[in-house]
């Protein structure tokens, strides 16, 4: 495995970016630098959730699950913990 998408806040830009969490260097794919913390870090969570959105199990190759609830998450263009994650219609192969 090589690739495992996952969204991040790119502290530089200010926005939500994906980020491939297996990559060496992690990077913004907009600026380029390294100031990105995916969306499972605690300092993103207000408040986690009752229902997960979605998980992966990264524990071989990132020492963690990777999860998202329905919980409350820091909002990059207001500057407050109601970001939402929801259920999407992404199909992919």
């Amino acid at each position: 495995m090589e690739t495992c998408y996952f969204p991040a806040l790119c502290e530089d830009c200010k926005e939500i970016v994906q980020v491939n969490l297996l990559s060496k260097r992690i990077l913004c794919p907009k600026c380029k630098r390294s100031q990105v913390l995916p969306y499972d870090d605690k300092k993103l969570v207000k408040k986690l959730g009752k229902n997960e959105i979605i998980s992966w199990n990264m524990e071989r190759q990132l020492g963690r699950m990777l999860r998202l609830t329905d919980g409350k998450y820091f909002c990059p263009s207001c500057g407050k913990y109601g970001l939402l994650f929801e259920h999407g219609d992404i199909l992919w192969d």
